[in-house]
């Protein structure tokens, strides 16, 4: 009966306390037990109400990032449940995190400066060695700004800025962020970028309160300690600062507004994520002084299609951050009180994310880091000399006509305009009689330099042979600038149309292929053929065809 009387609460944080302090009599905790008590009736009443959708479980934490201090922690919705193995701690246990991980590879990307936050990147089907990420929704949206990529979680954006980091590449940085990852980089590949990776809802919470702390790693604390703070830089205050700004521009799940979005009354750097095979759905973010971490699963790993990070996790995690916007003003954050940030605003080019040129129709401000960021002028939108009565393109040098914007996009975003029915302002065809070659450089006249987009670096390819014992092979060999490209077949002939190509290789012969501009500058090259041996001796001589496209 005495034992019934005594007090029994945040079980899962008293047992994490006794592994940090197992010697201790009395411990003085970081816990607000009133905090505890309103998240432990939230997620309770929460998971309740969707035991419809098969959702069974979840759990949360809060951190004061000033402190790191752990001031509620709710393992599981009911300790004392069998079913969901309440006694399991669902703050420690390993997890896919999704897109949660994204704002980390964007904010090295804007430190080691790749990108700023309306740098153009391009949502499109892309293979990275023989990983061929897709987006969740199956869809690719073309060109969008770096802060959109982020906000909408598009997956291959943020794949291409992880495959570009160097110092250190993001599974470094993980490692320094003392996040467990117990494989080479080998293992998990560019698939860390989105989740490939497990780790926990504790040291996603590190992450994001180090983020919060404008790129401070400290450890979490659960006892009170009057040991100062000595934190680790893992990130400059002016790439934190940046990625947080780009984060509080993602609205809020609020299905009672008419457009099913609205902005919080007060400032939110969120991101959601969703596990491969939904089995796990997140939301995390930065509230306030606060840190807040939402998952909501199943512990026996069951995937449901209704775990969806922004649909399933969002809510729940708005309706804890309502109740602290109750108790405090969440109007400032410390974050944006933070002073000597160079950070600063520039006007860029709306469509485009570079700086505005003379013929950009419309602006935006972005955030950049003064020596640090990608800045130059558009060359997306280009005036040019056309007929005013055919409305051709005249060749450099000719007098007359008029002056025209167009926009000159890369070859394979012009695919997926096709392909979705955008509309663009396409460069017109040359008039008759000018080549386009001969009056003018070929700086005036190319658009971006084709590259080789297969056959992969580092990938081996199997052939199939017919009953010809002929190889059939069609590779995509150039993705051609939105201008001009030379292919050169070295050993062989082809000529390369529409950046396709399509030859046949003979048994046991070598090829070698550069890929260059009107101009004579190469721009790849690569060996392949059915030898496993590199290429002894003298080579044979190069015949090759090559014609303009």
């Amino acid at each position: 009966q005495r034992l019934k009387e005594l007090p029994f609460q945040a079980p899962h944080f008293v047992e994490l306390t006794r592994r940090v302090r197992p010697e201790a009599g009395t411990i003085a905790t970081t816990l607000d037990l009133e905090l505890q008590h309103e998240l432990e009736a939230k997620v309770r009443e929460y998971v309740n109400d969707r035991r419809g959708l098969g959702v069974s479980n979840a759990a949360a934490l809060l951190v004061d990032s000033r402190s790191a201090e752990v001031v509620a922690l709710v393992g599981s919705r009911d300790y004392f449940d069998a079913e969901i193995e309440g006694q399991v701690n669902g703050v420690l246990a390993r997890r896919s995190p999704g897109s949660t991980l994204k704002p980390f590879i964007y904010a090295l990307a804007a430190q080691q400066g790749l990108i700023h936050s309306r740098t153009l990147l391009k949502d499109v089907p892309t293979s990275f060695g023989a990983y061929d990420p897709e987006n969740i929704d199956q869809r690719y949206l073309g060109p969008l700004a770096a802060e959109d990529a982020l906000i909408q979680s598009r997956n291959l954006p943020a794949v291409e800025l992880a495959d570009r980091l160097r110092e250190p590449t993001f599974y470094e940085f993980l490692k320094r962020a003392h996040v467990e990852v117990p494989r080479d980089p080998r293992h998990y590949g560019l698939g860390i970028a989105l989740g490939g990776a497990e780790l926990s809802m504790w040291e996603l919470v590190q992450l994001y309160t180090m983020l919060a702390r404008l790129g401070s790693w400290v450890p979490l604390r659960v006892v009170k300690d009057a040991a100062a703070l000595s934190g680790e830089r893992l990130l400059t205050r002016e790439s934190a600062r940046l990625v947080l700004e780009m984060l509080a521009r993602n609205p809020r799940p609020d299905h009672s507004v008419s457009d099913g979005w609205a902005r919080s009354s007060y400032p939110v750097a969120w991101k959601t994520g969703t596990s491969s095979g939904y089995r796990d759905a997140w939301s995390i973010g930065v509230v306030g002084p606060y840190v807040l971490a939402v998952w909501l699963g199943n512990f026996d790993n069951e995937a449901n299609q209704a775990f969806l990070g922004r649909e399933l996790a969002g809510p729940l995690f708005f309706s804890i951050a309502d109740g602290l916007a109750g108790r405090e003003n969440l109007e400032v954050p410390p974050w944006r009180l933070a002073v000597g940030l160079g950070l600063k605003s520039v006007e860029v080019c709306s469509l485009s994310g570079f700086l505005r040129g003379p013929h950009c129709g419309h602006s935006r401000e972005a955030l950049f880091i003064p020596g640090v960021s990608p800045i130059r002028t558009c060359e997306i939108h280009r005036a040019l000399r056309v007929d005013s009565r055919s409305g051709l393109r005249l060749c450099d040098g000719v007098a007359g006509g008029v002056e025209k914007v167009f926009e000159f996009w890369p070859t394979d975003l012009l695919a997926l305009f096709r392909a979705a029915g955008i509309g663009y302002r396409a460069p017109p065809a040359f008039a008759p009689g000018c080549s386009g070659i001969a009056g003018g450089s070929e700086a005036a006249l190319a658009g971006h330099p084709p590259r080789i987009v297969s056959p992969r670096e580092q990938v081996t390819y199997l052939q199939s042979v017919s009953t010809s014992a002929e190889l059939n092979t069609l590779w995509r060999m150039a993705m051609l600038g939105s201008c001009f490209g030379l292919l050169i077949l070295g050993f062989g002939g082809g000529l390369c149309l529409e950046g396709r190509c399509r030859f046949a290789l003979a048994l046991g012969i070598i090829w070698l292929v550069w890929l260059m501009t009107l101009g004579g500058r190469i721009v790849g090259r690569f060996l392949f053929g059915r030898r496993s041996k590199p290429w002894a001796g003298r080579a044979p001589e190069c015949r090759h065809r090559s014609e303009p496209f």
